[in-house]
């Protein structure tokens, strides 16, 4: 009996007779053992062609005992890679493949395996997938330090692995072999006892994938003879086979998936294209149409798709798209386009582009494509620049102007009338020649032009104004002033356009001018004043010196103006449009500008005009520096208006014994000599400062600042110390000023602040203010005037003082004299009415004289109106001489202003019947402690007033509002108005203002006295404020009751 082996693996065993023992191959059936037929002894016969014989024995007992385990391996490792093969048959999944070849190895508990696969760059391999168990395989990764999966072999180190990988070859080796290449000496022994395979025998074979080495399968098991390696080969070969199958579908599968996206995509971009994409028939019915078709026509694709393409197009288009039709069927693949108007579904027309291609021999589209652009858009702009070209020809040949067109060749394309007229010339001699060589500009001025033209191009914009001289065709000269502009098409250079302007006309005036301009510059260049011309506008048109120095070609085109200090330009501004509006010279001007030295220097100009045509042109400025006795006279009237300033205080402090008006005068006098708007006097009065004098504040601002404590604000701190302070910026000071003054300073921008104690004997009496405003600054001898202002007002309020003390001596004697002027008041007021009542009773008394009932009652309703009047007089005497004795007393109580003039409307109404009287009061305005009924008293009282002294019908107005801690009721009317002088003393006894109609209601002048009296019990004021032929308006305030929280009365109040 033999065995033999042929070069595919197949193994026979054969006896003598030829008959089949065992037949084994990895793709074909195991024939029974004895089976003898002659088919398989044909097949037996060739199979042992080319064999080689791996042992033969004779059929004794001994010999096939020694055989039998040799046989038994390479059955069993056939039947093993027939089992793997089969498994991995079918699988499509490198990743899987090599999962089940390496489970079957580790399932059979006799064989070992490791896949090692080559790594991208060919110089290693790696292990993708090992039959070890996974406590080896993390074994091994805790030995070689990283991971299994991640361990790399190098080919450069191990020559067995190498001749495999590289090399192709099929070799057998130990385990203690392959790792002594790869590992050290005393890892080997440990790395063998955790792979479990001791030192048996491993047989390693190359993988192949697409042709090329891919790696190494390696099987490993005890006593395993060279006669296996066929069958450990067939299995390789089995292996790559199955990773080609998958690397194969996997590919297939990419590509399947690449053409579903392309398609996708393909799709998408058709459906949402803006063009329309329809597919036609041979027919020309429309098989497809692109979802565009909503948005180009209006119509669904299913709404159009079985109809025929001509169905929607304008009747007058078919012939054409008829045609294109035929031309794309006659020409196959070839694109055809052409423009047609198709119906909207809104019944209007659409402008399209319909581009065509013949794909009907196409098997894969087998119809006409047909893309359709909406053009609409395009032909309305077509025709928006027709139209546009059409007028532009129009205002072309129109033009007052002459305009030519240079094509890029210098050729000259079109001209206007205008220009033709210009020169004298004729269209066909200039149109279509060259530039260069048209005669009606010189050889020199030509060349200047082609530079011009150059330049124009170059700089690719438009070329300012320039001058040049043509001729006529009569011979004479044309002054021509022109511009050029480049003109492109889709960003190309088209040609030039160049604007043509007669000025031969100017140019001779000018050639005039210059001539007597020359002259007239002569003369002003030699004179020592600045001569200036300006236009209406103070832009300087000539200069023969300036007062900073600078050249006067420098100052021509500036602004005149610009030149003089800000404060001042205003003025000069205001002299020159006084010139150009009357025509007449203006002199006596004096305004300030910046020398050379950059000092501020005086002029004194004249301004005269410089008429053209009758008309003012322009204006000469002629200035003279009068800087020097301009400071003369300013420091001498300076000093004159200081004297003048401390006399006249002086005077008024030696002349009067009103406190009042010693301190308006002094303040504002000094105030004036400043020249500043801002300005108080505070009086210490019971240790708190009380505003006697304020200035440049509203009512609302003084109010906020009445009244300061000691040691508050920079008033009280200058009370506190007795020391006069300076603050040169109080916006930097603002911690020490008083809370209230905080929105006064920075709403009227006050800059800087002189205070100084009122002193006397050594003690303070108040302190006296004053503010600059803006960037103004108190100098030094400013501040030395104020100061030397406090030391008289601080004489004057020590003088008042002292006569306050005197003048308690002389009460009695000016009590008598107040006596002498209530009877020389009231003694008319009490003539009129007692006369009226003696002589209607006198009358009525005749015993000869019969009245009738009526005429007595008449005589009876006068005596009651005159003796109404006598009453009226004596209540208001009654009245003023318990005001000034004390002795009014009040029911105050809390109330609201509303409730009191809800209770005297009617009475108002009938005061008021022949006036429009407002009446503006919210019941929201908070509570004041008040007697309702004197309250009721005063407003009555005003409200009369402002009816006596307004004509009827004009509008009375009666206003409650509230402002900080106190309510204010105003009656303003639009009546005769009273003077300022007299606005002080309206609230004066027995003062009336004797003038105009102030006479038309009688009285004893004693009502606003009484109203004065009555607020000011009431802890709160009185004031009038009044335009001469506008109006007045007569206000009082009274505090609000939760500002009164410290009052005796308001806490008897509480306590009931």
């Amino acid at each position: 009996m033999r065995f033999l082996l042929d070069p595919r693996g197949h193994c026979c065993i054969i006896d003598a007779r030829l008959s089949i023992r065992t037949h084994f191959s990895s793709s074909e059936r195991i024939p029974k053992t004895g089976e003898s037929v002659p088919q398989i002894r044909y097949m037996a016969q060739s199979l042992t062609e080319g064999c080689t014989p791996i042992v033969s024995w004779k059929s004794d007992t001994g010999a096939r005992t020694l055989s039998d385990k040799p046989l038994r391996d390479l059955i069993e490792i056939i039947r093993f890679t027939e089992k793997v093969s089969t498994k991995v048959h079918g699988l499509r999944d490198v990743a899987e493949i090599i999962r089940v070849v390496a489970d079957e190895f580790a399932q059979s508990g006799h064989y070992q395996t490791n896949l090692l696969l080559l790594t991208d760059d060919d110089l290693s391999l790696r292990i993708a997938g090992t039959s070890l168990s996974s406590r080896a395989v993390e074994s091994l990764g805790q030995v070689a330090i990283v991971p299994v999966n991640k361990y790399r072999i190098d080919l450069n180190k191990s020559t067995i692995l190498r001749q495999v990988a590289r090399d192709g070859k099929t070799v057998q080796a130990r385990a203690t072999e392959i790792l002594a290449e790869l590992l050290p000496e005393d890892q080997v022994s440990l790395m063998l006892n955790i792979l479990g395979v001791g030192d048996e025998p491993s047989i390693i074979t190359p993988l192949v994938r697409g042709g090329k080495i891919a790696g190494a399968f390696t099987v490993t098991s005890t006593d395993l003879a060279k006669h296996l390696i066929p069958s450990v080969r067939n299995l390789a070969h089995h292996i790559s086979t199955a990773l080609d199958l998958a690397d194969e579908y996997a590919e297939r599968k990419r590509v399947e998936k690449a053409l579903e996206r392309s398609e996708r995509h393909f799709r998408s971009l058709i459906e949402n294209a803006p063009d329309m994409i329809a597919v036609l028939n041979a027919d020309a019915t429309l098989r497809y149409v692109s979802p565009s078709a909503l948005r180009l026509h209006g119509y669904m694709p299913e709404e159009v798709i079985g109809t025929h393409s001509f169905a929607l197009l304008h009747p007058e288009d078919v012939p054409r798209a008829a045609e294109a039709l035929a031309l794309g069927m006659q020409n196959p693949r070839q694109t055809v386009s052409v423009e047609l108007r198709i119906r909207h579904k809104n019944g209007s027309w659409i402008h399209v582009e319909l581009t065509g291609n013949n794909l009907l021999d196409d098997p894969s589209v087998a119809g006409i494509v047909i893309n359709y652009r909406d053009i609409t858009e395009r032909k309305q702009a077509q025709e928006a620049l027709k139209e546009s070209e059409e007028k532009f020809r129009t205002i072309f040949q129109s033009a007052s102007d002459g305009i030519i067109f240079v094509n890029r060749d210098g050729s000259v394309a079109d001209v206007n009338v205008r220009l033709l007229d210009m020169f004298g010339k004729r269209r066909e001699e200039i149109v279509g020649k060259k530039f260069a060589e048209i005669d009606f500009i010189g050889p020199e001025d030509m060349a200047r032009i082609t530079e011009w033209f150059i330049r124009t191009v170059e700089t690719g914009g438009v070329l300012g104004l320039t001058e040049f001289k043509g001729k006529h065709t009569n011979g004479s000269a044309v002054y021509v002033e022109t511009s050029a502009s480049i003109v492109k098409k889709r960003d190309m250079l088209d040609g030039i356009l160049v604007v043509v302007r007669d000025v031969t006309g100017r140019k001779r005036t000018e050639e005039a001018l210059r001539t007597s301009e020359a002259k007239w510059r002569s003369l002003a260049e030699n004179v020592p004043d600045i001569i200036t011309t300006v236009d209406r506008h103070g832009t300087i048109l000539f200069a023969n010196h300036t007062a900073l120095g600078i050249s006067p070609d420098k100052a021509i085109g500036t602004s005149f103006f610009d030149y003089l200090l800000p404060e001042d330009r205003e003025t000069m501004r205001r002299a020159v449009e006084r010139a150009f509006r009357t025509g007449e010279t203006v002199s006596d001007y004096e305004v300030r500008a910046n020398g050379p030295d950059d000092m501020e220097r005086w002029y004194s100009c004249r301004v005269g005009p410089i008429k053209r045509g009758g008309e003012t042109d322009a204006v000469n400025v002629i200035a003279t520096d009068v800087t020097e006795r301009k400071g003369s006279e300013e420091e001498v009237m300076k000093r004159n208006r200081e004297l003048a300033t401390l006399n006249t205080i002086a005077q008024t402090i030696s002349q009067s014994i009103d406190l009042n008006e010693i301190l308006n005068n002094a303040l504002d006098k000094m105030l004036d000599i400043l020249d500043i708007r801002h300005g108080s006097v505070y009086l210490l009065e019971g240790g708190i400062l009380s505003a006697r004098i304020q200035r440049g504040m509203s009512p609302d601002q003084s109010q906020l600042l009445s009244v300061i404590r000691i040691g508050e604000g920079l008033q009280g701190l200058v009370a506190q110390s007795g020391e006069p302070m300076f603050v040169e910026s109080l916006v930097g000071s603002i911690r020490d000023v008083h809370r209230e003054a905080i929105p006064v300073v920075t709403s009227l921008q006050l800059r800087s602040a002189m205070l100084v104690p009122l002193k006397a004997r050594g003690e303070t009496l108040g302190v006296m203010c004053a503010v600059t405003q803006g960037d103004r600054v108190f100098t030094p001898e400013e501040r030395d005037l104020v100061i030397t202002v406090g030391h008289q007002i601080s004489t004057a309020v020590e003088n008042a003082q002292l006569l306050e003390d005197a003048s308690r001596s002389e009460a009695l004697e000016e009590l008598d004299q107040l006596r002498t002027a209530l009877l020389a008041s009231v003694s008319h007021e009490l003539r009129t009415p007692l006369t009226a009542i003696k002589g209607i009773a006198g009358t009525l008394t005749q015993r000869d004289v019969v009245w009738d009932a009526d005429t007595q009652k008449d005589f009876l309703n006068t005596i009651e109106r005159e003796s109404d009047i006598l009453t009226r007089i004596v209540e208001d005497l009654m009245k003023m001489s318990q005001i000034e004795a004390g002795l009014m007393t009040l029911e105050k109580k809390r109330c609201r202003i509303s409730s009191v003039l809800s209770q005297v409307r009617n009475q108002l109404k009938t005061l008021a019947s022949k006036h429009q009287l407002e009446v503006k009061s919210s019941s929201r305005l908070p509570a004041v402690y008040a007697d309702e009924v004197r309250i009721g008293e005063v407003v009555t009282n005003l409200v009369a007033n402002a009816a006596a002294y307004s004509d009827a019908g004009t509008k009375i107005l009666l206003e409650a509002k509230r402002l900080p801690g106190e309510i204010v009721v105003t009656v303003a009317d639009e009546g005769i108005g009273i003077p300022h002088e007299h606005l002080d003393k309206v609230f004066d006894r027995f003062y009336r203002l004797e003038s105009g109609v102030a006479r038309r209601r009688g009285g004893t002048g004693l009502g606003l006295a009484i109203c004065k009296g009555i607020v000011e019990q009431h802890g709160g004021r009185i004031w009038a404020e009044s335009e001469v032929g506008r109006g007045s308006k007569f206000s009082f305030s009274l505090p609000i009751m939760e500002n009164l929280e410290g009052c005796q009365d308001v806490r008897e109040l509480r306590a009931k």
